[in-house]
C-alpha cells in the first residue's frame, strides 16, 4: 500500500495544486462582476452620455477578463476531472496486481478460514474505494 501512495504522490500533489489553480479562478469572478457592475454604474455619469473607446475599454477588458477566467477554469477543471479517472484506474490497478501477486503466494494452509475467491473479494473492494478516493 506504501509503494502506491509513493507511486503515485507525486501525480496527487500536482492535481492538488492545479485543483487550487482552479478554485483561484473560480474565485476571481465574483470580484469581476463586481467590478463590471461598478464600472456600468459609473457610465451613467458620462459627460454628455458619449461613449468613446477610452471610456469602453475598462469595461472590455473586465468582460473579456470574466469570459477567459470562466473558460480556463472549466477546460482546466474537465482535463482534471479526466486526469484523477486515470489516476484512479491505475492505483486501483496496480492494488489489484498486489492482492494476487500476494494470493498466489498465500499457501492453502494458512489460510484455513477463507477461501482464496473470498479473500481477493475483500482486497477487491478494498481497491474499488482507492479508486472512488483517487
Amino acid at each position: 500500500m506504501k509503494s502506491i501512495f509513493r507511486t503515485f504522490a507525486c501525480t496527487w500533489t500536482l492535481q492538488f495544486l492545479v485543483n487550487i489553480i482552479v478554485a483561484a479562478f473560480q474565485f476571481a469572478s465574483p470580484f469581476l462582476i463586481k467590478r463590471m457592475v461598478t464600472y456600468i454604474l459609473a457610465g451613467k455619469d458620462l459627460p454628455g452620455g458619449v461613449e468613446t473607446w477610452e471610456t469602453m475599454k475598462p469595461g472590455i477588458i473586465l468582460a473579456s477578463l470574466l469570459v477567459s477566467t470562466q473558460l480556463t477554469s472549466y477546460l482546466i477543471n474537465e482535463h482534471l476531472i479526466n486526469w484523477q479517472v486515470v489516476i484512479g484506474a491505475r492505483a486501483s490497478n496496480c492494488l489489484s496486481s498486489f492482492i494476487y501477486n500476494k494470493n498466489l503466494k498465500i499457501s492453502p494452509a494458512t489460510s484455513k478460514e477463507f477461501s482464496n475467491g473470498e479473500i481477493v473479494n475483500f482486497m477487491q473492494v478494498d481497491a474499488l474505494q482507492l479508486y472512488w478516493l483517487c
